[in-house]
């Protein structure tokens, strides 16, 4: 058995990687994602992956000791052989992403990580649920509670007014809020009103906690669910017209499955925000930036 690092496994006899880590739900992915692409870059495929133990936060180990959440959250590839990888740097889920290459990724994101029909399911319900039209939303993504150990966090009003600005320019659009973070939830419900919505499946922290931590009684559903509910809703958000991110594992797979940086803004890890392309624009006036349609977004 070959130690690929994170609690992740390589069985040459059986050709099956077991993916074992156990912290946020993106964080577990990136491990596995890592094992995959060093595994290909010997020009080797696992035949299948198994998530048997870890993911703590996303299922009940104690009942069920040996369940494997691979093919509960993701569909199931055929194997058809390693598939081909150029030169790659990992892309660093506390950096900015318009600089990091990431579309080199999108083969492995496409074959290993589509969600399940489940999970897809699910994503078409909320879709339908909160009358979500992806060209004509803007999503923000903030993560709050422990955040601020790992990096610096930048204020929620710069969200808010970068959030303003971008309403200004696209007054059709709506505003979806996905946070983990009670206050800011409901900070941008309160300032944007009728044209700004969120997930009500989603659970949110009034203190530090990740919302990951949280008991089942707190999460109101099971973890298993949550998991689900996670994924369905991280794909929903990574479809949106507009995305406003953070820095971290779960602003890194929502531009995964993206496909690209094109219309996201990054609050990154100095709290400084930069543009579709990664340029810094945290000093410059917001208005000034967003003048230009072509030059930003690209059309």
């Amino acid at each position: 058995m070959r130690d690929l690092k994170w609690n992740n496994f390589y069985d040459s006899e059986s050709g099956i990687l077991h993916a074992n880590w156990s912290c946020g739900f993106f964080s577990n992915c990136c491990t596995a994602l890592w094992a995959i692409t060093d595994l290909a870059s010997e020009g080797i495929s696992p035949r299948s992956i198994h998530m048997t133990s870890g993911w703590e936060f996303f299922c009940d180990r104690l009942k069920q000791p040996n369940l494997d959440l691979y093919p509960i959250l993701f569909e199931v590839p055929h194997f058809s052989g390693p598939l081909s990888l150029e030169l790659l740097t990992r892309v660093d889920p506390h950096r900015r992403y318009a600089l990091s290459g990431l579309e080199k990724l999108s083969p492995f994101i496409q074959h290993w990580f589509t969600p399940s029909s489940e999970v897809q399911i699910l994503s078409k319900l909320f879709e339908s649920k909160y009358h979500l039209v992806s060209n004509k939303t803007i999503a923000v993504v903030y993560r709050g509670t422990d955040k601020h150990t790992e990096v610096q966090l930048s204020s929620v009003h710069n969200y808010i007014k970068l959030t303003r600005q971008l309403l200004a320019k696209y007054s059709d659009h709506r505003v979806l809020i996905q946070t983990d973070q009670l206050q800011v939830r409901d900070l941008f419900l309160s300032e944007f009103g009728e044209r700004c919505f969120s997930f009500q499946e989603m659970p949110v922290s009034a203190g530090n906690s990740a919302v990951h931590s949280l008991s089942e009684v707190e999460l109101g559903m099971s973890k298993l669910e949550f998991s689900k509910t996670f994924l369905a809703v991280s794909l929903l958000l990574s479809k949106c017209h507009l995305l406003v991110n953070h820095t971290g594992n779960t602003g890194l797979w929502l531009c995964l499955y993206r496909g690209s940086t094109k219309n996201m803004y990054q609050f990154d890890e100095n709290a400084h925000c930069s543009d579709p392309r990664g340029r810094d624009f945290t000093r410059n006036p917001l208005k000034k930036m967003l003048r230009s349609t072509k030059d930003l977004f690209g059309f």
